[in-house]
């Protein structure tokens, strides 16, 4: 059996189905802050221990914010994001499909929709250099 055959074959597993959509979404937010840092030092062509003096910090905490270990705190993302050059910015998530069939199901039934559907609120962060 060739390579393409195996692959062919193989099955898909499924990594994150025993996590929460919350636990998704927080490896999410932690991978995209983790290749924000990578780029952010690759395109100062500096090396990790050069990043860390730069940011004030170790070579280890360097390698730890890259591979996604790191779970940052508010105020320690705030600040490296500053001396990065980065801002964070929230924005509401806008209402999925389902949502905007109830929405409109409920006006046509006469309901005052306006204040009744919130939407979820989503944290994506949006660097801005």
């Amino acid at each position: 059996m060739g390579l393409e055959e195996k692959l062919n074959n193989a099955k898909t597993v499924d990594f994150f189905s025993d996590l929460s959509d919350s636990q998704k979404k927080e490896a999410d937010i932690l991978a995209c802050v983790a290749m924000l840092i990578h780029e952010k030092r690759m395109n100062m062509q500096m090396t990790q221990a050069e990043f860390a003096a730069y940011a004030g910090v170790s070579q280890t905490m360097v390698s730890k914010w890259e591979s996604g270990e790191y779970n940052f705190t508010i105020s320690s993302l705030s600040k490296l994001m500053t001396v990065l050059g980065y801002d964070i910015e929230f924005e509401e998530k806008k209402p999925e499909k389902k949502q905007k069939e109830v929405a409109s199901s409920a006006l046509s039934s006469g309901w005052n929709v306006r204040n009744s559907s919130f939407g979820s609120w989503d944290l994506p962060m949006t660097a801005m250099a």
